[in-house]
């Protein structure tokens, strides 16, 4: 009787064969399996008014050394409110870090700047008819109306960008505040500052012994807000720039570097939760 036994390792299979037809002095016969296909690079886009516009905005950008950024997106599509938007997008090193619909947070992401390039290539390679437009100072596309198959449930996608910050230059000008207050060690002050918000004008001064809080006075009626050090206001902003508030402006003090005004919008279209805060004066010692 005649019977095969047949094993497999690795990338190759060996076949022994037994019996009264065999020869046991023959060597295993080994059988190698064909090559895995290697998938095509994607077609480039073809020349024309479209590509040209294309390769003029990402180097606009390239240049341009934009690594944290944060963008309004609003969507026509077959969708929720929340993917609808208007969505609030940051983007940090090139990852989609924060994506917020009224000021919450939405489990619907946005796009990065190269994942819209990428999608504009692809579409403008497919020969589809687009319609896109680009910021002329960053080269970030504002308006994306793609044809492309797959991307959406009508085959396309089509939205547009809004209010595009570049939250990289903010959080430099924070840091190198803060180092120069930090620099200057200053653990003893007193500071006097007036709320920026829809409400009547608070007044507050502040002593700060060796880091602490002493006295504090308020003049005015409003809000019970705790009383800010100059650490709280440097914090204030830093979890402004990371929740990804609609705006931020801070200015800073030239020599000891504490903020001298600071205005924090956490949502375009959300009513009274704007914050901010002037400093009159700041006395060390």
């Amino acid at each position: 009787m005649a019977f095969a036994l047949v094993g497999a390792c690795g990338g190759g299979s060996t076949t022994i064969a037994t019996g009264t037809d065999a020869d046991p002095t023959a060597p295993p016969t080994t059988t190698t399996p064909p090559p895995t296909p290697v998938t095509p690079a994607p077609e480039p886009a073809p020349a024309g008014p479209d590509t040209d516009a294309l390769v003029a905005a990402r180097t606009l950008w390239d240049s341009a050394g934009v690594t944290e950024y944060a963008y309004t997106v609003t969507m026509v599509c077959e969708c929720g409110d929340e993917a609808f938007g208007p969505r609030r997008v940051t983007v940090r090193d090139g990852e989609v870090v924060s994506t917020t619909y009224f000021g919450l947070p939405t489990d619907v992401t946005g796009h990065t700047a190269d994942e819209l390039f990428a999608l504009i290539a692809a579409s403008i390679a497919a020969g589809a008819e687009n319609e896109v437009s680009y910021d002329a100072a960053t080269g970030f596309p504002t308006l994306v109306r793609l044809d492309v198959p797959g991307l959406a449930t009508d085959g396309g996608l089509d939205l547009q960008t809004a209010d595009f910050v570049n939250v990289g230059v903010v959080r430099a000008e924070l840091e190198t505040a803060r180092a120069a207050w930090q620099s200057a060690a200053v653990a003893s002050y007193a500071i006097t500052y007036r709320e920026i918000c829809f409400c009547p004008e608070i007044v507050t001064e502040v002593e700060v012994v060796d880091g602490q809080v002493g006295d504090v006075v308020v003049t005015g009626d409003g809000f019970d807000s705790p009383p800010l050090t100059v650490d709280d206001m440097f914090d204030a902003i830093t979890n402004a720039l990371d929740a990804g508030a609609f705006r931020v402006t801070a200015t800073y003090n030239p020599e000891l570097g504490y903020p001298t005004e600071f205005f924090i919008d956490v949502e375009q279209m959300m009513a009274d939760e704007e914050f901010g805060v002037a400093v009159d004066s700041l006395v060390v010692g």
